[in-house]
């Protein structure tokens, strides 16, 4: 069986480079291990070139690796090329892809002078720590055009499994700030309970649209890591960590899944919420920063969950699975800094209200 190729929204930031960028950058897509940035690079360059050539560094033969060792001649490097591949590339209408390029630092740092060849395009993937760890004996071109890709987030889960409804309804809530009503929120928030449980990985979620149920032991590595004085660690992907915190054997029972998917687990399922609107505001593009108030030796230590940027003004966000009308810590923030802020967010499991100046969304509505 093949690989699933989901509607993902990346697609459009690579044909932007493509259309605008292309002639004097390569593109660099840069993610987690099995986020799809190769299924979605192959696609992408299936449809939109006449031909393309792969290169899959994990995998390529010594005499294509060899290649890069010398560039004296584009010509017969792009002759070789062609030849050990099989693939006939065709002036401003082919693309070569440099996949897992981390893995030979030399095709890398050629690209400053393919691209200034000028003949084909080119798009280089490269996993998050590996790319940033093998570039000591290399030049890094300034030749690229860097694009971050993450997790399916909410919206691309509800394309994949045939949901063409629900993002819209949320959307148009979000928009005219309006409560959803006990039964819609009900299903909204089993909709969301779900992506929760499978994460955005695309073979997770590959798993559960074939199957209709959950993968049992998903392989992938933590990769979102902030090297800092003081620092807070999520998973990249919420399915994983959810796989994670509730792993006490070899695999984890489908009670635990079915339980927490009908919100009936007795667990503080904080910090699950936590992980996920740290996904959700990730892959909006916005980078993670959190407060902390008083001193960890007393009981008087307040944090506020995230703070995102809106032109010059801050926006506070607490994250609450239980109690949210309990919060002490954005409080006490914003009486600190009233001046510097705009709109004030509680995130919680309940449907929406405005109260007091404080917005409290149900979680769905974070990516809206």
């Amino acid at each position: 069986m093949g690989t699933t190729v989901f509607k993902r929204k990346i697609y459009n930031e690579i044909l932007e480079w493509k259309n605008n960028r292309s002639d004097k950058y390569a593109l660099l897509i840069r993610g987690a291990r099995r986020v799809g940035k190769s299924t979605i690079v192959e696609e992408f360059a299936s449809k939109e070139f006449k031909s393309y050539i792969m290169l899959d560094f994990a995998r390529t033969s010594k005499d294509i690796n060899n290649l890069f060792e010398d560039l004296y001649s584009l010509d017969f490097f792009f002759l070789q090329l062609q030849q050990l591949t099989g693939v006939r590339l065709y002036e401003q209408e082919s693309v070569i892809i440099f996949d897992e390029v981390q893995l030979l630092p030399k095709a890398r740092q050629a690209i400053k002078y393919l691209v200034a060849d000028g003949r084909y395009k080119y798009i280089e993937t490269g996993s998050l720590l590996s790319i940033r760890k093998n570039t000591k004996d290399i030049l890094i071109p300034s030749e690229e055009h860097k694009i971050d890709m993450y997790p399916m987030d909410f919206e691309e889960f509800l394309w994949a499994i045939g949901d063409e409804v629900t993002a819209d309804t949320i959307r148009i809530l979000m928009e005219n700030k309006r409560p959803a009503g006990n039964t819609m929120h009900r299903s909204l928030m089993r909709i969301f309970r779900l992506y929760m449980l499978v994460g955005g990985m695309p073979q997770a979620v590959e798993t559960y649209v074939a199957d209709n149920n959950h993968a049992n032991n998903p392989s992938v590595g933590m990769s979102l890591e902030k090297d800092a004085g003081r620092y807070k660690l999520f998973t990249s992907d919420v399915g994983l960590f959810v796989t994670l915190a509730f792993r006490d054997k070899k695999y984890t029972e489908n009670i635990i899944y079915n339980k927490l998917l009908s919100d009936k687990l007795e667990a503080n399922l904080g910090y699950v919420y936590e992980n996920a609107v740290a996904q959700m505001l990730t892959a909006k593009g916005n980078k993670l920063f959190y407060y902390t108030m008083g001193s960890e030796t007393s009981n008087h230590l307040h944090e506020i969950d995230f703070l995102i940027s809106t032109g010059d003004k801050i926006c506070p966000v607490e994250v609450k699975s239980e109690n949210y009308r309990n919060h002490k810590s954005l409080d006490n923030f914003c009486r600190k800094f009233s001046s510097r802020i705009r709109d004030k967010y509680v995130v919680h499991t309940k449907d929406y209200k405005w109260e007091n100046g404080i917005n409290y969304i149900p979680v769905y509505m974070v990516p809206f």
